[in-house]
């Protein structure tokens, strides 16, 4: 368990930041947000989806306040979380965000260069249509269940509220499991940019495809499911409570969550990026304890075996393995585990 230190000072939701934690899992921990809303390649017509989704976009579109980009006069993209393996041929380590923007394209050129010149790509996840599909079908409940039936009444009246509210229908929810939903409300702002444009981690799997490079992912999906499917019934509940707490207070405060995590992954100030990805859970919240040693602890762990089983099994293979990039920062990171184990990484530039 990592040591947390006292809490800098800073604006808005990183002096609080457990209301911002759900957004931090969707933006930098876990792919299968993103995979089960379809990514962006994902069109109105892609029934590889279930109805479900497809429903909440669909509904959704033309009738949220969406964001696809910043406004002009926030930051650029000024350093990838990027990092060269030694070896020969070098490989690759890079922390991505699931959720598209506009500022992030085009691949910067030292991300460019290392994708260009790697054999075999590997993300938290295949991206292919039937891993995404299979992603899409496990949020859902089994047969004969509803989410009405799986959480407390008034509970439910805040998510048909919130539904309302977004004009989307509550038969678009109606069959997803609890904590799917909670995550993919976190999603609701940004539908224009989930149907519309592709997530980084899509685009590079889709790039490597095009160029013949061997693809695949670290872990299954079973494996990422398994964090979220093996929460109680009571906990699922209060994760969507806390989701909707959190969208309860970004709207009074005038924030938007995924904004503060944008600028944050587009900073060349490591130092305040690594404090505030280290305080997005509250210590004193059992459900935050929980969940952040499965989705990061636990997973950085696993993804550590992985990245040094695969290029010691392929050493004249250049490796270029993108995970999210919470996963690579802080002293229980990928990159730390990595360097223990006596691998040699080196940080790289935009350039």
């Amino acid at each position: 368990m990592r040591t947390r230190r006292k809490i800098l000072e800073r604006p808005s939701s990183a002096q609080h930041p457990a209301r911002a934690f759900v957004a931090f899992l969707v933006a930098f921990l876990v792919a299968i947000a993103v995979a089960a809303c379809g990514g962006a390649s994902a069109s109105r017509g892609d029934r590889s989806r279930p109805i479900e989704t497809v429903a909440i976009s669909e509904a959704a579109g033309g009738a949220l306040e969406t964001k696809t980009s910043a406004p002009a006069s926030t930051r650029t993209w000024a350093r990838p979380f990027l990092w060269r393996i030694d070896g020969t041929p070098p490989s690759y380590l890079f922390g991505t965000i699931h959720v598209p923007d506009a500022r992030l394209e085009p691949l910067l050129p030292s991300i460019q260069r290392a994708l260009d010149a790697s054999d075999v790509v590997l993300g938290e996840l295949p991206m292919d249509a039937a891993t995404r599909a299979a992603v899409a079908s496990r949020t859902l409940l089994p047969p004969g269940r509803s989410l009405q039936n799986e959480i407390p009444a008034d509970l439910y009246a805040r998510v048909r509220a919130l539904l309302h509210a977004k004009r989307i229908p509550p038969a678009a929810v109606a069959r997803l499991r609890v904590w799917s939903l909670a995550l993919q409300l976190m999603l609701l702002d940004r539908v224009a940019a989930l149907v519309t444009m592709k997530p980084l981690d899509l685009r590079l799997y889709e790039s490597a495809n095009d160029a013949g490079k061997s693809v695949g992912g670290l872990e299954t999906v079973d494996e990422q499911m398994q964090v979220f499917d093996g929460l109680s019934r009571a906990e699922q509940a209060t994760f969507l409570k806390q989701t909707l707490d959190n969208l309860d207070e970004q709207r009074k405060r005038g924030v938007d969550a995924f904004e503060e995590l944008f600028q944050l992954y587009l900073s060349v100030d490591d130092v305040t990026t690594r404090e505030a990805f280290a305080h997005m859970s509250d210590p004193s919240n059992a459900l935050d304890t929980k969940l952040e040693k499965r989705v990061i602890e636990d997973r950085n762990k696993v993804m550590t075996d992985r990245v040094q089983a695969r290029i010691d099994a392929a050493p004249k293979r250049s490796h270029f393995i993108a995970v999210g990039a919470a996963h690579l920062l802080g002293d229980d990171s990928v990159v730390a585990a990595l360097a223990k184990r006596g691998y040699k990484l080196t940080r790289l530039g935009a350039e």
